[in-house]
């Protein structure tokens, strides 16, 4: 007997990356799956209002990413093929900046050697994070 015979939809609450990929592993046992949001996700890349965290920085680990990809298989091609493109510029002044940003600008020299702490580390996160994406872009 198929598993999704008798049940017909399912319903999941929130369209964030949790909540999707909650519909994506539900929609294995139901015939349809219907994805509530407060927010209109029609808009890509757009701020969503009931998202403040959004515009934080995200970063998602290797285990992370192989656990999506094991949901949808080529999903991280896609994500990198569809996204912003890392020139050489922007990977070699991008981190010095923020460095700057982070200990001048937001004042963090303030906070002693924690502050040069944080700045390093935010310097370090933009230099692997334009890195990683710079290197696995088709056609760099």
């Amino acid at each position: 007997m198929n598993s999704r015979s008798h049940r017909k939809q399912a319903v999941v609450i929130g369209g964030s990356i949790a909540g999707l990929l909650a519909a994506r592993v539900v929609a294995d046992y139901f015939q349809s799956v219907l994805i509530i949001d407060r927010d209109d996700l029609s808009k890509n890349g757009e701020q969503r209002r009931s998202v403040p965290q959004g515009r934080h920085a995200h970063a998602l680990l290797s285990g992370g990413q192989g656990a999506i990809e094991n949901l949808l298989p080529g999903i991280s091609r896609q994500l990198i093929d569809a996204g912003e493109k890392v020139t050489w510029g922007r990977l070699i002044f991008e981190p010095p900046w923020t460095f700057f940003r982070t200990y001048f600008v937001n004042l963090g020299f303030l906070d002693g050697v924690e502050g040069l702490a944080i700045a390093n580390m935010a310097a370090l996160y933009n230099f692997l994070k334009y890195a990683k994406v710079r290197f696995m872009s088709p056609g760099r």
